[in-house]
């Protein structure tokens, strides 16, 4: 199989995301693109428009310079906090959660390690939360939601050797 890129076929570059695609739904489901969500059953087509799913193609990140709270919004895949001069809360997240949605939080913090707090949707999986930054290292969380929790699983961290 092979990677079809932007750059490699010059009519994908153009499209400016207003464009609608054809599709149809598997599963059924709800749009919920219109102010009243409509259902839409098992089977019939439906049509996307190209920004609709722009965000699944790209990512989405949340920036965070620094902040005595930070409040992941859950529809974003990564929260970069680039320079942490504070000790911080990791925020319940915004959004409405979908049982196996994630993201990761990015934390560098200024040279200086700083402590970390949790709010009560977070549980850890594998290893404790973490509590503290490394010093001038990134740090990486990954976190997914459960459905069965209802609760956001926190994995083990990766730290920058």
């Amino acid at each position: 199989m092979s990677t079809i890129r932007a750059k490699d076929k010059p009519q994908l570059a153009t499209l400016a995301g207003t464009e609608i695609l054809g599709a149809t739904s598997i599963d059924g489901g709800n749009d919920t693109t219109t102010p009243t969500p409509i259902v839409i059953p098992a089977g019939n087509d439906v049509k996307i428009k190209l920004s609709q799913l722009k965000k699944y193609m790209t990512g989405v990140m949340q920036q965070v310079v620094s902040a005595a709270t930070i409040t992941p919004d859950c529809t974003n895949d990564i929260v970069a906090v680039s320079a942490l001069a504070v000790n911080a809360t990791i925020a319940n997240p915004t959004g409405t959660a979908v049982a196996g949605q994630g993201f990761i939080i990015s934390i560098l913090d200024n040279g200086s390690a700083r402590t970390l707090s949790w709010g009560t949707n977070y549980v850890a999986m594998g290893a404790a939360l973490p509590t503290t930054t490394t010093a001038g290292k990134l740090v990486d969380i990954p976190v997914r939601y459960s459905s069965i929790l209802s609760k956001w699983v926190v994995y083990p961290v990766s730290v920058q050797q």
